[in-house]
């Protein structure tokens, strides 16, 4: 009997855009692929909570507070939701969220992140972790324990 290779099954989650009268204008298929995105998403994610945090730093109302570096802030925070929905939506998802939201970003902000944090980045995770186990499975312990130490570098 020959070797046998599986393909598994596309992991994907429903993302859905609802307008003001509650009807759904758009419906997006986000696929979950851990090998291709997982890194480039965490590290999307990081840059978002360091604009954040930089934009939580300052004071309000401070008459110390520069007007450009209060902008350059809330711009830095723009661009890394963006680049994060990207990362996850694809770019021509991430064209119609944009035009959905009309470039508000603090409704699109407060709406597609949680998304991200609450059902994408958990469902990343447990896919992640059912595929190490999966490859971990077909091999003895001795083999396994070596598979481990180089999934830890």
């Amino acid at each position: 009997m020959a070797y046998q290779a599986h393909r598994k099954a596309k992991y994907t989650q429903e993302f859905e855009l609802v307008n003001e009268s509650g009807n759904v204008e758009h419906k997006i298929l986000v696929a979950l692929d851990p090998g291709s995105c997982i890194e480039k998403m965490n590290k999307k994610y990081i840059d978002l909570l360091k604009a954040d945090k930089e934009v939580s730093k300052m004071k309000f109302p401070d008459a110390s507070l520069n007007h450009e570096e209060l902008l350059n802030a809330y711009q830095k925070l723009g661009i890394a939701v963006v680049d994060l929905i990207e990362a996850v939506f694809g770019t021509e998802d991430t064209k119609t969220i944009l035009e959905f939201y009309r470039n508000d970003y603090a409704a699109m902000s407060a709406e597609v992140i949680p998304f991200i944090a609450t059902v994408v980045l958990p469902d990343l995770r447990k896919i992640t972790q059912d595929n190490k186990r999966d490859i971990l499975s077909k091999y003895n312990r001795k083999q396994k324990r070596s598979i481990k130490r180089m999934m830890k570098k």
